[in-house]
């Protein structure tokens, strides 16, 4: 807003400034308007002019868009699951999961939201019903812990190049194959160093990552700018569905907005577990509001509505 407001009025003093220069040009020469155009001389040389503003940097980061696959990614069908038999988490679970789903997930503590993610990955078998993966479909997950799978002592360039080795080297070959046969042999020489290294910045830019600090140790970068190198891993086979527990928890605000304007730019699916009521609204469109009473799972548009049911436990 700041940004805004400043460049209104930078905007409307220019306008006024060409408004009297315009009147100074044409009664110069007017003896009749000389006080006049004196007059205005003398205000535009005493006026203290507006700096124009510099638009504020603002961070954004996209997701790799995916491939159409038909059917639903994943679908529970009447699934309940319980530690044991006596103490049943989730009960009679019906649910359908498809390519466009925004999904928010409420619950208590120990309602069962980190078990019915399990499920979804087939982590752990419910005791009656199934659950469905559509084996097309690739599904990603992302939880707070995410930067924890990173090297500190490397850079973000380093790291991508040895966690990806065999893609990189299959991305050689590939290149290799397109360079032979557009006969342009020429362009093999120092294939292995460039090309790779090229593709991963590419991989990192697409998240705010640029310039000097790809190539900087990870331990000397903010924790918004590891959790993007986390979100590079997390899209790199370009996933149909991305699974998000406590996505926020260790984001600032900035990479925390970035990540809502990739999310609605993306054409795939998520379905999110979160207590950041801001991230909720903003990324889902309908929220699973998981009992503790009853191991039922209740669906709403309305977020508050759903953090009412959630709360009931009597």
């Amino acid at each position: 807003m700041e940004y805004e407001t400043a460049l209104k009025n930078y905007e409307n003093q220019q306008e006024e400034i060409q408004h009297h220069k315009r009147f100074i040009d044409r009664f110069r020469a007017s003896a009749a308007r000389a006080a006049s155009v004196q007059s205005r001389i003398k205000m535009l040389n005493a006026m203290e002019r507006f700096q124009k503003p510099e638009k504020p940097f603002t961070l954004e980061f996209e997701f790799p868009q995916c491939s159409h696959v038909s059917g639903d990614v994943i679908s529970l069908r009447n699934v309940t699951f319980g530690y044991n038999s006596k103490e049943i988490l989730l009960n009679g679970i019906s649910q359908n999961i498809g390519l466009d789903s925004r999904i928010g997930v409420i619950g208590a503590n120990g309602a069962g939201k980190s078990t019915l993610i399990s499920l979804m990955l087939e982590q752990l078998k419910p005791i009656k019903g199934d659950v469905v993966r559509n084996r097309k479909a690739r599904i990603a997950v992302f939880t707070q812990h995410h930067i924890d799978q990173l090297d500190l002592s490397m850079s973000p360039m380093d790291f991508l190049l040895a966690k990806f080795a065999d893609d990189c080297r299959s991305l050689i070959y590939l290149f290799i194959v397109i360079i032979l046969s557009n006969n342009n042999k020429q362009y093999i020489y120092n294939i292995e160093e460039k090309r790779p290294a090229e593709y991963i910045r590419n991989k990192l830019g697409a998240f705010g990552l640029s310039g000097e600090i790809v190539n900087q140790r990870m331990v000397f970068l903010s924790g918004g700018q590891k959790s993007r190198v986390a979100f590079t891993i997390l899209t790199w086979e370009i996933p149909h569905f991305i699974i998000m527990d406590e996505p926020t928890n260790h984001l600032d605000m900035e990479t925390i907005d970035a990540l809502i304007g990739a999310i609605h730019k993306w054409n795939g699916g998520i379905l999110v577990v979160s207590h950041d009521q801001h991230f909720l609204m903003s990324a889902a469109k309908k929220f699973w509001s998981l009992s503790i009473k009853s191991g039922t799972i209740e669906e709403f548009v309305d977020l508050g509505k759903a953090k009412d049911f959630a709360s009931h436990r009597a």
